[in-house]
């Protein structure tokens, strides 16, 4: 059985075809990196900000958010100067479906209420022409019911990574 394998499709033609990898054990953080993070990565390393930041400053009210905006570079010197690395693919998704081959992080069904996706806000009454205006990010760690299996926040949902 190749990519998903339910009523959601067969998956993309990257996520297939499934095998078995063995991955060494890792730590990886429990929430998003956030906006306040990277301002202060910024200020101590004088790194680029950002693209819809203004002034080095995030958006108001955005401190607790995941960052957006930044590419592989970007986050890749964030994690050197934090003393962390990106984790690989096959790590990722080890910290986001567990050793059960879940679908999603927090089980094998879609569910509206345990990830900030178009979907939660559609389900809102948010409409798909507004949505970019009145959706968007959320704080890290919104959504304590759709925690992996190992207790990471955000594995499905608020940002693409």
């Amino acid at each position: 059985n190749n990519g998903r394998g339910t009523v959601d499709g067969p998956g993309d033609p990257d996520e297939t075809p499934v095998h078995k990898v063995s991955v060494e054990a890792f730590y990886m953080d429990q929430y998003e990196t956030t906006n306040a993070m990277v301002h202060e990565f910024m200020e101590a390393t004088g790194h680029r900000q950002p693209k819809h930041w203004k002034a080095n400053s995030y958006p108001e009210g955005k401190a607790n958010h995941p960052v957006v905006y930044v590419d592989w570079y970007d986050a890749d010197a964030f994690c050197q100067w934090a003393k962390k690395r990106l984790p690989t693919e096959e790590e990722w998704e080890k910290a986001a479906r567990g050793t059960d081959k879940r679908i999603f992080a927090w089980g094998n069904t879609y569910a509206n209420d345990k990830a900030n996706t178009p979907q939660y806000w559609l389900a809102k009454g948010i409409s798909e022409d507004t949505l970019g205006l009145k959706g968007g990010t959320l704080p890290v760690g919104s959504f304590e019911n759709g925690k992996s299996p190992y207790g990471l926040y955000d594995m499905s949902g608020n940002v693409y990574e």
